[in-house]
């Protein structure tokens, strides 16, 4: 019975420890202490507080002043930090199979292949490299 009680003991302080923080899980970034300011490198959300107690503001640019005047008092007499949501943090699925595999036909690449060229089809199996036709009348 001792054995099974510590076991247990174990087993749920472990799974508290390898929990990751509410910061880690979020992605946060630290950016400015209270009455400070908070420069974001881009759009994303600058939450203002402390664990447990915070507001957030959805920031375009530049960034925004760490006061209770912009964002209010979440947490009265407490010193309070600002963080901005780290990129990458607060996206959906990077691919599309992983958004709905049921239509998913395999032909769309992940977001971040924006900025490259086309992918070359023609090296699988099945395909030959396209030639152009003349069509005469």
């Amino acid at each position: 019975m001792f054995r099974a009680v510590l076991a247990t003991a174990l087993l749920i302080g472990g799974a508290m420890l390898a929990t990751p923080s509410g910061a880690q899980a979020q992605g946060l970034v630290p950016c400015a202490r209270e009455n400070g300011f908070c420069r974001v490198p881009y759009p994303t959300r600058v939450i203002y507080g402390i664990p447990g107690r915070s507001v957030e503001v959805f920031v375009r640019d530049g960034g925004v002043p760490c006061s209770n005047r912009v964002f209010g008092d979440p947490a009265p007499g407490v010193a309070k930090r600002c963080a901005f949501v780290a990129r990458g943090s607060d996206r959906g699925p990077r691919r599309y199979e992983e958004r709905s595999g049921r239509y998913d036909d395999g032909y769309r690449r992940s977001f971040r292949e924006y900025d490259r060229g086309p992918r070359d089809y023609y090296d699988d199996e099945g395909y030959e490299e396209p030639y152009r036709r003349y069509e005469v009348y």
